[in-house]
């Protein structure tokens, strides 16, 4: 047969025989294997960059009459075909039998932002082949979150606290919890978070969290802050000179003039001593806060800077 379905002809014998020619009536039925792909098109949405979607399932039936041999089936562009299991469907030399059915399982990993498309295709011995299904998505950006905290620099008096807001703000559907830490703190301050952890169940709701610094009325300065310089060393003349007045006074003089003069020699030793340059500013001491958040792999921070006065 050279089509499915029914099909006749005849046979005729030409001689020389009375009723030349002489006929004989054929009829037949055609058989052949033909293939259905249902759905006809995949639209699988927004899907994150480099992330693999969940599979869905075109189902191949053999339409025909006959056992219907597959030679291959495969997805191009961003779009990936298996078959296993029960419903795997056989590849040559297996046949499929005639009205029978099997699944190809497709899933859509983008590589790049935007409109993505593909084709599923699969090549057979029926009739038309290959058969096609055109596929399609949309790569959108990985889901990730972003972290900002106040604008411009922030100001506490020794011995309170300071208490400022940071924002973690969800993209591209982003829903796991990022926990929070505060860093930076130095000697006499104290940095926390509350929560310790936000989460936006939406991935779309910002979330906030309290940061708060507490310091000591005395505030130790960071370590590279200035330090008092010892004395200079003409400082100490006049204290040298004063002891070796005292010395070469002689000991016949009234024990009053020399209980002066050892009262005017430690007087000059605690000048000499005071006297150095003067000691590290008493004013604002820089404090950079770094707020990080983290969740999995993916780790953020903020910076804010704080002025201890």
């Amino acid at each position: 047969p050279t089509a499915s379905g029914a099909r006749t002809g005849t046979l005729s014998v030409t001689d020389n025989a009375g009723g030349s020619p002489q006929a004989v009536p054929l009829s037949g039925n055609g058989t052949a294997p033909a293939v259905g792909l249902a759905p006809t098109s995949l639209g699988f949405g927004n899907q994150p960059l480099a992330t693999i979607s969940a599979s869905v399932t075109v189902t191949l039936t053999n339409t025909g009459t006959a056992a219907l041999t597959i030679t291959s089936f495969a997805a191009s562009g961003d779009f990936a075909a298996t078959s296993t299991g029960a419903s795997a469907c056989p590849t040559s030399p297996a046949t499929l039998a005639a009205g029978a059915n099997c699944s190809i399982n497709v899933t859509f990993t983008p590589t790049a932002l935007g409109a993505r498309t593909g084709t599923l295709s699969v090549t057979d011995n029926a009739g038309g082949s290959l058969q096609t299904v055109p596929l399609s998505g949309n790569g959108t950006a990985a889901p990730d979150f972003g972290l900002a905290g106040p604008a411009g620099s922030q100001n506490v008096k020794a011995g309170n606290t300071l208490t400022f807001t940071v924002t973690m703000t969800p993209t591209g559907g982003f829903k796991s919890a990022v926990g929070l830490a505060c860093a930076g703190a130095f000697t006499g301050t104290t940095c926390t978070v509350s929560p310790a952890s936000v989460t936006a169940t939406d991935g779309v709701t910002p979330q906030q969290a309290q940061v708060s610094m507490t310091t000591n009325a005395l505030v130790i300065p960071p370590k590279g802050l200035p330090v008092p310089a010892p004395p200079p060393v003409w400082r100490w003349i006049p204290l040298f000179f004063a002891v070796l007045l005292v010395a070469l006074v002689p000991k016949m003089r009234p024990i009053r003039v020399r209980l002066g003069m050892a009262a005017a020699v430690i007087l000059l030793a605690f000048l000499a001593g005071c006297a150095g340059s003067p000691g590290a500013s008493k004013g604002p001491a820089p404090v950079t806060l770094t707020i990080t958040g983290t969740s999995g792999n993916s780790t953020h921070s903020v910076q804010v800077n704080v002025m201890v006065q």
